[in-house]
């Protein structure tokens, strides 16, 4: 699919690291059992690997790699935010771990948030945060969800492209009943116009019943 930096939940593997495989590096954190897990996939080469700035493996949820770049640094986080299941405290902890993470991302530098939310965003158009293009009807995480963005000045960005229905649910139910759009990518608002496109992908074979969410990013310097 030609995937220069992928993010990764659920990973499942245990502690915190990096290694290498083939031509792809791949930063973790996970936790001490073999649950939840989230992680970055980065190509492999010289000038990349003197790239990378920091990690800060925050928790099973949570990771965020800083990469040097031209003109502004480049800070990606991975998040997989509690299911629907977990209660109201669980979620506040949660985005109260995003904010302290989301402390070591500059104002100039080019922030991107990825991954499972758990949470749908809808379809109707609020503000610059949430496109017209989204899937269904707004949940009460979908709500929350976007408050954090709207305070961190994000757009989600696979809700601002037009495209086929199956090009927007990001998860299926067993039998294919329910299809939901929970995985986003966000970026600053004021480099939304550097995104050319953001997508789903539903033909990748990821022996998962999530679909990948694309986003091709140029970034020029900032209006």
């Amino acid at each position: 699919m030609r995937i220069n930096c992928l993010g990764l939940c659920e990973v499942r593997w245990t502690e915190n690291g990096q290694f290498r495989k083939n031509d792809k590096t791949t930063i973790y954190s996970g936790a001490h059992e073999h649950q939840r897990g989230v992680a970055l996939m980065l190509p492999f080469d010289k000038r990349l690997s003197k790239s990378i700035l920091g990690c800060w493996p925050k928790s099973d949820r949570l990771l965020l790699v800083k990469l040097k770049a031209s003109p502004f640094n480049i800070n990606m986080i991975v998040a997989y935010v509690p299911t629907i299941d977990a209660d109201e405290q669980m979620i506040e902890e949660f985005y109260d771990s995003l904010d302290e993470l989301y402390s070591n991302c500059k104002s100039q530098e080019i922030n991107i948030l990825m991954g499972d939310f758990n949470a749908k965003v809808g379809c109707e158009k609020h503000g610059k945060t949430v496109g017209p293009h989204g899937l269904g009807m707004r949940s009460e995480r979908g709500e929350r969800l976007i408050d954090w963005c709207e305070e961190k000045k994000l757009a989600i960005m696979n809700t601002w492209f037009a495209s086929q229905h199956r090009r927007r649910y990001t998860w299926a139910s067993s039998g294919d009943r329910t299809r939901n759009q929970i995985v986003y990518i966000m970026i600053d608002e004021r480099y939304r116009s550097s995104v050319s496109n953001a997508r789903v992908y539903p033909g990748a074979h990821a022996n998962s019943g999530h679909n990948p969410v694309q986003c091709i990013l140029d970034f020029p310097a900032p209006d």
